[in-house]
């Protein structure tokens, strides 16, 4: 009884293809044998993001913060060595819009070892905030003139309204100021 090593040919890409196996041995008298085994390397499943969120509409005072990245899991629910699993993150990229509305984008990408892609795209709209409305204006009047009224005062008076200004606007918040005209 003995034992002759196997002589392998094949290749695997990408996490497949196909493996020949040759055990050739010839016996003292002359007669060979030959065994041939095919071992076929299938990739282990694709993996895919876990509770990927749905683009979404949201109010400018509930927009998400624009400079934090957000994290999403992914896993084929594979056992080793056959797991792939782990986390992308993404940080939007930012549509301001004339409205003062925006479009937040946020784009992941994952390639796995065996160069399957996938990727998960979550668009969120930002409506514009609440248009400004004047708070107190004051009230018609009617005077006479000989009355004492400076006519001049009404051109000064100053009213208080909300304003929204991209300017001001904080990341991940609307923010509404004070402003008198």
């Amino acid at each position: 009884m003995g034992s002759v090593p196997a002589v392998r040919s094949g290749d695997v890409t990408d996490c497949q293809g196909v493996y020949t196996y040759t055990w050739e041995f010839t016996d003292d008298c002359g007669r060979p044998i030959t065994h041939t085994r095919t071992v076929t390397v299938v990739p282990p499943p694709t993996a895919a993001f876990v509770n990927p969120p749905a683009s979404e509409t949201v109010s400018c005072e509930n927009a998400p913060d624009e400079t934090a990245p957000i994290v999403l899991s992914y896993t084929n629910n594979g056992v080793i060595p056959c797991l792939i699993a782990g986390d992308v993150s993404a940080t939007p990229t930012v549509q301001e819009n004339p409205d003062c509305s925006k479009v937040l984008t946020y784009l992941r990408e994952y390639t796995d070892n065996c160069n399957r892609p996938i990727t998960h795209t979550k668009v969120v709209n930002v409506d514009p905030p609440l248009i400004a409305q004047w708070i107190n204006p004051p009230a018609n009047t009617t005077v006479q003139s000989q009355d004492d009224f400076d006519f001049d005062e009404l051109q000064i008076y100053f009213i208080t309204i909300i304003r929204h200004s991209m300017a001001v606007v904080s990341w991940g918040q609307c923010q509404l100021l004070d402003q008198e005209m």
